[in-house]
């Protein structure tokens, strides 16, 4: 069993000792611009069916990304998987800065879910 919270909920929990005795603490770093980075994002990328490779890993998309804070799995993936709708949906071969950056600012995701 495992418990995902945040830092301030994980005070929480060590101030309990039968919870803290039965959980061990990992704490799990934002992604930094590393090799450990860009091979998460070759396994997405095998996973996105768009015609042509978008080289996710590439210097250009991992920069972007650290710089606008996509530093994190689930905003990362929900902001790739944003990006492959709206390269699909408007005949993109591949993913790209500027398909990207569209994604980001999108208030509504191509799906339509909130």
């Amino acid at each position: 069993m495992a418990i995902a919270t945040t830092n301030r909920w994980g005070n929480v929990l060590e101030k309990d000792d039968q919870l803290k005795s039965r959980f061990r603490r990992i704490q799990i770093n934002p992604w930094a611009e590393s090799m450990e980075l860009r091979q998460f994002l070759v396994a997405v990328e095998r996973q996105i069916p768009l015609p042509e490779p978008s080289h996710l890993d590439g210097m250009p998309i991992v920069r972007w990304l650290m710089a606008h804070g996509y530093t994190s799995i689930g905003p990362l993936l929900d902001l790739i998987r944003d990006a492959a709708g709206f390269a699909f949906e408007r005949g993109m071969p591949h993913i790209d800065v500027a398909i990207l950056e569209f994604a980001a600012e999108c208030t509504v995701p191509p799906d339509g879910r909130s």
